[in-house]
């Protein structure tokens, strides 16, 4: 920050744009709040400075999660939480598209809630939040539709010691304890559908199909999209192939490229960890050959 000399009275006084930037930023500072031009400062929680990296507004007092997209000075990039995510910060006012501001996450937060039970919130449809028995963001208090939340807490565990439990969304993996584990969404546990994947510039959404999948000791769980085009035809849906895997892809054939993501590991003992917690799957940047 520039020096400004004192001010005396009787003195011609002129408003300074840049002096009344300065104390804007110092006092938003001093609440924690932070914009692309500063670091982030925690007064009595834990915040960054985020900016919108998806095509839509982002409303205020919304679930957030971090993208793939390039960091923007000290901002990261952000888009709204799909339904049921477990891991997430809210922004603290609307953003419009690659608009900066301020993301919670650890402290307390303020938002709108659905009718239920549990202690717990997760996100919902639009910014609407709902209750849940487990999650990171755990109710203090409620009146009406709004509600007091804390974030940054811990995940129960489950009673059965084969299934980690708190993540309700999509490819969630569990234990049937008969050799076999299941992928499905577990936010909508009767669907067919375990996940959405969206890949390319030009957006195709593949859905994905519940499956059972072996399991033979310590494994690691994988979901893989394998690209078989030519890439001077234009790019199409029937290009990509989609399937599970315990183990990372290797083809040394060029004229394939692959994506893939791990979805959690099984220990020798049955144990699922969730590694994969944001719902649906947005595969952008570069392929892995």
């Amino acid at each position: 920050m520039p020096f400004y000399p004192d001010v005396s009275p009787g003195d011609p006084f002129k408003p300074n744009a840049r002096l009344s930037n300065d104390i804007r930023h110092l006092v938003n500072a001093a609440h924690g709040f932070q914009d692309c031009r500063q670091k982030s400062v925690p007064f009595g929680s834990v915040r960054v400075s985020v900016y919108n990296a998806s095509t839509a507004s982002i409303p205020a007092n919304t679930a957030v999660v971090f993208t793939s997209d390039l960091i923007k000075r000290d901002a990261l990039p952000v888009k709204q939480a799909p339904a049921g995510t477990a891991e997430f910060g809210i922004v603290t006012r609307a953003l419009a598209p690659k608009e900066c501001g301020s993301c919670i996450l650890i402290g307390t937060a303020t938002v709108d809630i659905a009718e239920g039970t549990g202690n717990f919130v997760k996100p919902g449809s639009a910014r609407i939040f709902v209750r849940a028995n487990s999650g990171t963001a755990k109710i203090l208090h409620v009146s009406g539709t709004t509600a007091v939340i804390l974030l940054g807490g811990s995940q129960p565990q489950a009673a059965t010691p084969q299934v980690v439990s708190g993540y309700a969304g999509a490819f969630a993996v569990k234990n049937n304890g008969d050799g076999t584990v299941t992928i499905y969404n577990a936010g909508k546990p009767d669907d067919t559908i375990a996940g959405t994947i969206r890949i390319g510039s030009n957006v195709f959404n593949i859905d994905v199909g519940t499956v059972a999948l072996n399991t033979s000791g310590t494994t690691t769980i994988y979901i893989t999209v394998s690209y078989s085009g030519d890439e001077i035809v234009p790019d199409s849906i029937e290009n990509y192939t989609m399937e599970y895997t315990n183990r990372i892809p290797n083809n040394a054939d060029s004229r394939y490229q692959f994506w893939y993501k791990e979805l959690a590991f099984v220990n020798a003992e049955g144990v699922v960890s969730q590694t994969h917690l944001c719902g649906n799957i947005e595969i952008s940047g570069r392929w892995c050959w």
